[in-house]
């Protein structure tokens, strides 16, 4: 098990166990060492104590070459539990030993000395004990103590968990227990009463937790009535943001609707200055005609003629040749003729150019009809016509401002889509290029672009008017926001949501105010989603307007 996971009471008893065994043996060590080095002491008294005991003795035997002496003395030596060797060698080299000499050996050596003369040595004493013994004498003795020192703590340790379990664990425990039971809204845990009198440690933790329990259930009941304050406030938020939810939406499709109804009528006041541009010039030619026939004219002048020679019938021939009137009633005829066939001239080209302005109203009418006839219709169409169908409802704003159109356009880009929308949105997008352009010095110069790029067909339209500003570019597409005196703000607006409805996108890019501006449409070649926005979308259109690339 891990140490971590173990109880406090495992912990604490291995702990004191450790710690004691620990303090044991290093006691024991020293008092090891400690009787070592006493033995060894001991033991080097003692063969020094038993030399000056035997010395004489051993002098005189030696003196007298008495071996048999000196070998009982070796043997009585050998004899002694910590000698393991004696040996007795003299000068002339007599040497007698008994016993096996140690490895490990505690050895002495003494001169024999002569009887006769005190200061003259006659040979050497050498007395060596066995260190080994000893150690082991030492070792079984630590073994001993180790043991009887081991129990003793094991004992001591027993006493002290019994205690720590007692006194500390099981508080514990109880207190554990009582905090996982701990319920805000329950009273019914409580902690004995003993316990909370105990002045230790564990009792003030008991009060603490006591404390802590009752504080809990106090913020409990304050988040009860909070909550039940919340829940109410919360139904009524629900119901107040419903209701604006919905007046928001429905006010968002009246806008919508009223936008789509404002393109409509712009369309419809372009087509009018262009038919009211041709019934102008139609008028004129028939004023000029009304007034032509008004006026005096050849025929006036051939029934002067035709009266004159009706009173000259009976001297018709002689009126002609010999009168000076009758003379020049030819040439008279002549200029006739030819006045009259200059007029005639005239009255064809009036008629010629007052049919082709009332083709031109039929045309423009004819149009707007179509265009207004498949709303909401998803057809086959060519963008390019599109683009010079709106031209042509822009024809006279065109001619006006004597703007210059260049059209680049990529051969048979066709896409399914929304007749009515794609034609709004170009009216819008052509429209603002047009009057961008109004107050330009210079050539005003409008591009039209039309290409395919992937799976996508792109109408791009390019002016060089008045430019947009990084600041209206945040804004370009925002409901409501416009920089003309009388615009409503909510063309470019619609323009873009009536371009996420057809499955597209709609961009605006600009260098900066002077510095005209391009608008760029996307649409997909197959249009799969709703001609009509879900409430979802015209919500989403409030919160995201469209992406917006400055240059």
């Amino acid at each position: 098990m891990h140490f971590r996971t173990t109880s406090l009471a495992a912990r604490a008893s291995l702990a004191v166990f450790t710690i004691s065994l620990l303090v044991v043996i290093a006691l024991s060590a020293f008092q090891l060492i400690y009787d070592y080095n006493e033995e060894i002491e001991q033991v080097h008294n003692q063969i020094e104590a038993l030399e000056a005991s035997v010395l004489s003795v051993v002098s005189r035997s030696l003196w007298t070459y008495d071996q048999d002496q000196l070998r009982s003395i070796l043997l009585g030596l050998k004899t002694l539990p910590y000698v393991s060797y004696a040996a007795i060698s003299s000068d002339d080299g007599l040497i007698m030993s008994e016993g096996k000499r140690p490895q490990i050996p505690i050895t002495q050596r003494t001169d024999i000395t002569s009887p006769a003369a005190a200061h003259e040595v006659i040979g050497e004493l050498v007395i060596e004990a066995e260190k080994a013994l000893i150690v082991g004498n030492l070792w079984r003795r630590a073994k001993s103590i180790l043991l009887a020192n081991f129990l003793l703590i094991m004992l001591i340790s027993g006493i002290i968990i019994l205690i720590f379990q007692f006194k500390v664990t099981r508080p514990l425990i109880e207190l554990s227990d009582y905090a996982s039971k701990i319920q805000m809204n329950s009273l019914s845990n409580t902690i004995d009463p003993k316990r909370l009198q105990e002045e230790h440690e564990v009792g003030r933790v008991y009060r603490a937790i006591d404390t802590m329990q009752r504080n809990i259930q106090k913020d409990f009941q304050t988040i009860l009535e909070a909550e039940a304050e919340l829940e109410k406030y919360k139904t009524n938020l629900e119901k107040l943001v419903q209701e604006r939810t919905e007046k928001l939406i429905q006010t968002t499709k009246n806008l919508v609707d009223s936008s789509r109804k404002a393109g409509m009528a712009e369309v419809a006041i372009g087509v009018l200055h262009n038919i009211g541009n041709a019934l102008t010039g139609a008028n004129v030619k028939v004023q000029n005609l009304h007034h032509s026939f008004q006026n005096e004219t050849p025929i006036g002048h051939l029934q002067d003629l035709i009266r004159l020679l009706k009173e000259q019938e009976p001297r018709l021939g002689e009126f002609l040749t010999r009168d000076d009137r009758g003379r020049k009633v030819l040439p008279f005829l002549e200029v006739i003729s030819q006045e009259w066939n200059d007029q005639h001239e005239a009255h064809k080209r009036s008629i010629t150019l007052l049919r082709k302005d009332l083709s031109t109203v039929s045309q423009l009418i004819s149009k707007q009809q179509s265009h207004a006839k498949f709303t909401g219709t998803v057809e086959n169409l060519l963008l390019a016509d599109c683009v010079d169908d709106v031209l042509a409802l822009q024809s006279y704003e065109i001619d006006k401002y004597h703007v210059k159109v260049t059209k680049d356009y990529q051969p048979s880009v066709t896409l399914s889509s929304d007749r009515h929308k794609v034609l709004q949105i170009l009216t819008n997008l052509i429209g603002n290029a047009i009057q961008a352009m109004h107050q330009n010095q210079d050539e005003r110069r409008l591009t039209l672009s039309v290409y395919r790029e992937g799976d996508q067909v792109v109408a791009v339209v390019t002016d060089n008017g008045v430019g947009i500003s990084a600041e209206q570019m945040n804004s370009m597409f925002r409901y409501g926001y416009t920089t003309k005196k009388s615009g409503h703000g909510f063309g470019l607006h619609s323009c873009s949501i009536d371009a996420k409805i057809l499955g597209g996108t709609l961009t605006c890019t600009s260098e900066g105010s002077g510095q005209g501006a391009t608008f760029t449409l996307m649409l997909p070649i197959h249009n799969t989603k709703r001609s009509t926005p879900s409430d979802e979308e015209i919500l989403g259109e409030l919160e995201s307007p469209p992406d917006l690339q400055s240059a």
